[in-house]
């Protein structure tokens, strides 16, 4: 099993194992990934994955699909069922990341700890951790990944998150006095 698996959300989706990436190169395999990826650490059930990947038309035989797949990401991420981190539950499947290893994670963390230290009243502190959070922003979230429903889901929470995040940024610079640095952000924003 590779070891130090770290997954990318925001922006295309992408996998490295030890610092070497991991390509998911089949479409319906990022799809499935991804599905399980947004409910890090919660069961999904067989039939969140089977309708991210065909909406409405689902074909004959979409669960044993759905299978086929998960084993090849398995295979794909050289572990198995056994060793995770995708497991198979009663219900459905589950990805486990501990710590973080997955770029949504960091991103929140970062939020949390830019949010405390506001109220501990270190705005300075605050806008590093909001950058340091937004540069994790690789570009539109799941760009490589074709799934309207997945898409539709999943993206306007994204999205907001992002433009509250860079609002936040903007209050704490305003706050330790960077007004001049903030005025071109605050026109592409209205923009």
């Amino acid at each position: 099993m590779r070891a130090g698996f770290e997954f990318k959300l925001l922006g295309p989706l992408e996998v490295s194992a030890g610092g070497c990436a991991v390509p998911i190169r089949a479409a319906k395999q990022r799809v499935v990934l991804a599905s399980l990826l947004v409910d890090n650490g919660r069961v999904v059930t067989v039939d969140q994955p089977i309708t991210q990947l065909w909406d409405s038309a689902v074909p004959a035989g979409a669960r044993a699909t759905l299978r086929t797949y998960v084993m090849r990401l398995r295979q794909a991420l050289d572990t198995t069922a056994e060793t995770g981190p995708i497991f198979t539950c009663a219900d459905g499947y589950c990805i486990d990341l501990s710590g973080h290893g997955l770029d949504l994670h960091r991103f929140e963390a970062l939020i949390n700890q830019a949010r405390i230290a506001t109220a501990d009243g270190r705005s300075d502190r605050a806008s590093v951790l909001l950058s340091d959070a937004l540069v994790l922003w690789r570009g539109q979230p799941l760009s490589n990944v074709p799934s309207e429903t997945l898409h539709r889901d999943v993206l306007p929470r994204l999205d907001e998150r992002w433009l509250l995040t860079r609002e936040l940024g903007i209050d704490a610079a305003l706050a330790v006095g960077r007004h001049q640095e903030m005025t071109a952000e605050l026109g592409e924003l209205t923009t």
